[in-house]
């Protein structure tokens, strides 16, 4: 059976339209085609080169219809240690010109070493903005249990960011229940592995992580090798493939679904692509509803990701440092 999709619960992340992601330029078009099928949420951030401004000139070629657009507030690694007011005033300033408008309607901040403590002060910096009328919701992005706990304790946190999917579930170590006790949303980001949970990659072999064509194919080909290596993953994908024959649907609506009728996200990120926009905008805008034996088949795979949230992504010595770009945001250095 299937349904009419809520916009509401789906988000296109533009991590893929951003400048040097990939080798493909990007342009408008895939944002105008998504609103053009009702999606009317938009992920983006500071340091995705070019996205806000892309965002912003599509929000007035339809000023009739009212784009709510999620950014970020990423400070650089680099200046963690000098972070002010007058630095973090100066990311949000920037995002509010770039995306055209007077209020932001949700910053998620985010913060590459918790064990450099600023960054009690830069959410303080960024509660200050808020009450002046530049941003309506303060957010955050990758944080764990510990810090998480921390934070809420001193500040009115909206919505947390973080990884889901059927193979990554270390949201269930006890940030999800955090965010639920404190009426904080859980937006699921990575739940299709940048493309690779599709059945452009069933029954593939596995790529050499060098000949990959973007960084998002690249970082999550860390977490399969991670979570559980290639050959299990053709086999998981293999029994989300069946499920999406059984349903007429597909794959990634499969998946998207599970996560939505657990719980375990309000929303899901589906990064809008710079290519095949056109099929896939169409294809979310319905999902199954799905079976209780067919729900509990593919959220209950075992987890192999060490940690907490983020945990493995955030060691500036591991596999996924290579992905990461840490100082993005040099030309406003505090």
């Amino acid at each position: 059976m299937n349904e009419e999709a809520s916009t509401s619960n789906l988000i296109r992340g533009c991590w893929q339209l951003a400048a040097g992601h990939s080798q493909q330029n990007a342009d408008l078009q895939p944002i105008m085609d998504a609103i053009a099928c009702g999606f009317t949420t938009f992920d983006c951030a500071d340091i995705y080169c070019g996205v806000e401004e892309l965002l912003g000139r599509a929000s007035q070629e339809v000023p009739e219809i009212r784009l709510r657009i999620h950014t970020k507030c990423v400070p650089d690694l680099n200046c963690l240690h000098e972070v002010n007011y007058e630095y973090i005033e100066r990311i949000i300033d920037r995002s509010l010109r770039r995306l055209r408008v007077d209020c932001l309607d949700l910053v998620q901040f985010h913060w590459w070493n918790f064990e450099i403590k600023n960054y009690l002060y830069a959410l303080e910096f960024l509660s200050k903005l808020k009450d002046k009328g530049k941003i309506a919701e303060i957010g955050l992005t990758n944080v764990n249990g510990k810090y998480l706990e921390q934070i809420l304790k001193n500040f009115n946190i909206a919505a947390l960011q973080v990884q889901i999917s059927p193979f990554d579930r270390r949201v269930e170590r006890g940030v999800g229940e955090l965010c639920r006790k404190n009426h904080v949303k859980l937006l699921a980001y990575g739940s299709l592995l940048g493309g690779f949970i599709s059945e452009k990659w069933l029954g593939n072999e596995e790529p050499v992580l060098e000949t990959l064509s973007n960084r998002s194919l690249i970082k999550y080909k860390l977490l399969i090798d991670a979570a559980c290596g290639w050959t299990e993953f053709q086999r998981r994908l293999s029994i989300i493939n069946a499920l999406a024959v059984k349903y007429r649907t597909d794959i990634a609506n499969i998946v998207i679904a599970a996560l939505l009728q657990s719980g375990r996200a309000d929303s899901v990120i589906v990064g809008l692509s710079p290519r095949n926009y056109a099929g896939q905008n169409r294809s979310l805008m319905q999902f199954p509803i799905l079976e209780a034996k067919d729900l509990q088949e593919i959220s209950t795979w075992p987890c192999n990701l060490f940690g907490d949230v983020y945990d493995e992504e955030r060691d500036v010595d591991g596999a996924h440092a290579k992905v990461m770009k840490y100082n993005l945001n040099a030309e406003l250095t505090p």
